[in-house]
């Protein structure tokens, strides 16, 4: 064999075994990036769902910790006053009727009802002032396990643990008031619809009167109200409005 013939095979034994190294190179890398890539794959699905059970535990504490929240009626003249201002309000709307219907009346007449209608404003201004001092300035804060007497500015002044009530009586129904004509007429006939709860403890009673401003906080209320009956509070229900 001739010494070309000779560098020829050498040359091509070497080519092949360059190319045969190269090809295992490329198989381990693909077979490093494959480990890696199930490795993140995994690890990725691994996170996810340790992100889906955090949020499921939040979403599942925010559906079972219930919050009730309204203001506190401090004053039972509070009633008193709404009750007169639905009456200011169903006399203010008498001027305005007669002005709308006769508006051709003489004018002594027209001056005499916009005086009506004005005092009847100045007096429901003043009404209503007396209606927010009855109402206070405190916020009475309810959950599962107590309730909290709050100021306006959100600072705790007084904690009542339900546990610690002997009995708790509440509404057969709770519901905002003068939602309907109906309802207008009964608080103006003195059938005023209240909303409150009672405690009973240490053998005093002491009853909490709140202003309802949604539905949703009554939604909240009836849902704490199913919490307290699981929990085997002593509760008992009156149907006094």
């Amino acid at each position: 064999m001739s010494p070309l013939t000779n560098s020829h095979c050498s040359y091509s034994r070497h080519y092949y075994t360059h190319i045969k190294i190269n090809i295992k190179k490329i198989i381990n890398n693909l077979i490093i990036f494959r480990n890696t890539f199930n490795l993140r794959w995994k690890m990725g699905i691994l996170i996810r769902g340790v992100e889906f059970m955090q949020m499921f535990a939040v979403i599942k504490r925010k559906k079972t910790n219930h919050m009730f929240k309204a203001k506190l009626i401090e004053n039972q003249n509070y009633y008193k006053f709404r009750t007169k201002q639905v009456l200011l309000m169903l006399l203010l709307s008498i001027p305005i009727y007669l002005l709308v219907m006769y508006y051709q009346s003489p004018t002594w007449v027209t001056i005499l009802l916009l005086v009506f209608y004005i005092s009847a404003i100045i007096i429901m201004a003043i009404n209503q002032k007396h209606i927010n001092s009855a109402l206070g300035n405190k916020l009475i804060e309810i959950d599962v396990d107590e309730i909290r007497i709050k100021s306006k500015k959100g600072i705790e002044e007084e904690t009542i643990k339900l546990n610690e009530v002997e009995r708790i009586i509440l509404k057969e129904e709770y519901s905002m008031p003068q939602k309907t004509i109906i309802e207008v007429g009964q608080e103006i006939t003195g059938n005023i619809k209240q909303n409150y709860l009672i405690l009973h403890q240490d053998s005093k009673k002491r009853q909490l009167d709140f202003e309802i401003d949604s539905y949703y906080m009554i939604n909240q209320l009836n849902n704490l109200i199913e919490s307290w009956i699981m929990k085997g509070y002593n509760i008992e229900r009156m149907s006094k409005n």
